[in-house]
């Protein structure tokens, strides 16, 4: 769709129906022209207005040319208010259009118009509204007529920025796009743990043939669902990040906070718009720490206990039915329900790194030798410190810090010697931190 030529030809159709609606009283010999509004029809035909085309139209009018709806906001003579017919809302200043709207461009016959607009709108019969907008048919407060056509963030991009759109940074509060300006190379990982990702790189790059192509219909599921466990700090989030990096897929990190809704019924709802739009735009779905979602089944004590049950039989149920990939991490494998742990494809052990790897690490986190103290020995810090990768980041970024506050730019060893004494307290848990910090 020609998004400027569908602009103006929407602007001229609404000020064709407004002189209809005032102008022509009784039987009028008015013939339309579908010539002047080919972008607004059907591609295969060009006798019949696209009821979807009209629709993006209408939802893009508030970004690029609000003014369009002022003509439609003249007050009712009778009424003094504005015409409900069409079907105009305001919101925070801002005027959309609705389903209201959309009824009264299409033109004569008001009921059967609304009747057409509303089954699209309802996605009777297959249609892509609810891919389009975001539509609540479930609305009681708000009829489905009058709920403003608000495109989708994914789908707006697409239309305001063409090629260049980028994913959303985050999706209906729900889940937030996971970035890394880093390389699959600057991955430091046991070599273990590189073979057991084999299995999940193989399937992003070739999934979708074996189920295309391999006679296993029927006998493979769908999808692909990897679990990541092991100890924090050990690269988790990073991997199933570079993963998605590597097979050029967007992954986005499920907020567990905002999944796991106080409202009785949200929980399921908001993780379906979640998994609907990850198998439209193959994202790699990434929970973390799962084990606070996706937990053993307790014990019914109550109603909060009993609708806690029913989301983890309703997440076991939708991820098996997932066509895209999910990556699940956890510190707590031990509290992952069993029944769960058996659908994954593949389980990948991110184990503590050792001597070898940690050294790597080192290297990899002081790669420019003139920033920091010839006294350091990288080779007697990976030998003598257990750290993780986050830790001996955390560990270079403290006497960094250091550094900058002395106004200097070289890494000194007491400094680095600090830094790993912080580092061993915070592995040790809360209780070794008791009196070193007062706030009142």
């Amino acid at each position: 769709m020609n998004t400027n030529l569908a602009l103006m030809q929407c602007n001229s159709l609404i000020h064709l129906r407004l002189e209809q609606r005032f102008q022509f009283t009784g039987e009028n010999n008015y013939k339309f022209g579908f010539d002047e509004f080919s972008e607004l029809c059907h591609g295969s035909n060009r006798e019949h207005l696209d009821v979807e085309k009209i629709a993006i139209s209408l939802a893009l009018i508030p970004h690029l040319q609000p003014e369009t709806f002022e003509i439609l906001m003249q007050p009712n003579e009778s009424t003094h208010r504005l015409y409900i017919e069409f079907g105009l809302v305001e919101n925070e200043g801002v005027v959309w259009a609705t389903g209201q709207t959309l009824a009264f461009l299409l033109g004569e016959h008001a009921v059967e118009r609304r009747l057409e607009v509303f089954r699209w709108l309802s996605d009777i019969n297959v249609s892509q509204a609810h891919d389009l907008f975001d539509l609540d048919s479930a609305c009681d407060a708000l009829p489905l007529m009058w709920q403003a056509l608000k495109l989708r963030p994914e789908v707006l991009n697409q239309y305001l920025l063409g090629t260049n759109a980028k994913p959303p940074a985050i999706v209906n509060n729900l889940a937030s796009l996971l970035t890394t300006p880093l390389e699959w190379d600057a991955l430091v990982l046991p070599k273990s743990v590189y073979d057991d990702l084999d299995e999940i790189e193989l399937w992003l790059q070739h999934g979708r043939a074996l189920e295309k192509d391999w006679p296993f219909e029927g006998k493979l599921r769908p999808g692909f669902r990897a679990l990541f466990y092991g100890p924090s700090g050990t690269g988790k989030t990073l991997t199933a990040t570079l993963l998605g990096k590597r097979t050029k897929r967007p992954v986005y990190r499920v907020d567990i906070g905002a999944v796991t809704s106080k409202y009785i019924g949200e929980t399921e709802k908001n993780l379906e718009q979640v998994f609907v739009m990850a198998e439209k735009h193959n994202w790699l779905l990434f929970f973390d720490e799962a084990d606070a979602l996706f937990g053993q089944r307790v014990q019914t004590s109550g109603a909060n206990d009993q609708f806690a049950n029913q989301n983890v039989a309703y997440l076991l149920q939708r991820i098996e039915a997932f066509t895209g990939i999910i990556i699940l991490a956890t510190n707590l494998q031990n509290n992952l329900d069993d029944a769960f742990f058996r659908r994954f494809e593949t389980a990948v052990f991110f184990v503590k790194p050792d001597e070898k790897v940690r050294l790597a690490l080192w290297k990899n986190a002081l790669p420019d030798l003139k920033r920091y103290d010839p006294d350091i020995s990288l080779a007697q810090l990976a030998r003598d410190y257990a750290l993780t990768g986050a830790e001996i980041i955390n560990v270079v970024r403290y006497a960094a810090l250091k550094a900058c506050s002395k106004g200097s730019s070289y890494l000194l060893k007491s400094d680095i010697e600090v830094g790993i004494v912080r580092a061993k307290r915070l592995q040790n848990g809360p209780e070794s931190n008791v009196g070193r910090h007062s706030f009142f």
